[in-house]
């Protein structure tokens, strides 16, 4: 149907005080100082063909050290100091509160997986009223709207269907 308005894709995640240090901006900018910095990756996207390899040709990226890391450690890695950069998802729940911010992809490298909800065009056929509902969800979440809740279900453990129904219930969807 539309599109919820948030973009789920890759992105460079840098601790605010390296930011700050160098000025960053954008990953240009960072590809400018990375001889300085170590960066870190779950294996997977360093190996992947559309991943850390084309990033690193795409930018002239040259780290001082380049760290594989477990996924479900990178923040606490960059938390900790350990390494300045990692990769990260817009969507991250770690976003919404560790100290740490995303480049802009200055040269377009990233692609975007923007949300959208996908129907049957038999089952819209069948129930047309389900249409104008499901455009009500049309460009109301942003990536840090969407990182905050995922915040709450995977920090706080809270239950997926509840966040989204508090949510829906915040934006006058449901009651």
């Amino acid at each position: 149907t539309g599109l919820y308005g948030f973009n789920s894709t890759y992105a460079i995640a840098v601790r605010n005080d390296v930011i700050e240090k160098y000025n960053l901006k954008t990953v240009s900018d960072l590809a400018k100082v990375s001889n300085e910095l170590k960066f870190a990756a779950n294996p997977d996207y360093l190996e992947r063909a559309d991943g850390y390899p084309i990033l690193k040709e795409t930018y002239g990226l040259n780290f001082k050290e380049v760290l594989d890391i477990d996924v479900n450690l990178k923040y606490q890695a960059i938390a900790s100091g350990e390494v300045d950069a990692i990769n990260a998802f817009t969507t991250d729940a770690q976003l919404a509160v560790e100290d740490v911010s995303l480049l802009e992809d200055d040269l377009h490298f990233f692609k975007e997986y923007l949300c959208s909800t996908v129907v049957r065009k038999d089952t819209l056929e069948k129930y047309p009223e389900l249409l104008p509902v499901l455009e009500m969800m049309n460009g109301t979440l942003t990536d840090q709207k969407m990182a905050e809740l995922n915040y709450q279900v995977i920090v706080d453990g809270k239950e997926d269907h509840d966040v989204a129904y508090d949510y829906l219930k915040e934006l006058g969807l449901v009651k």
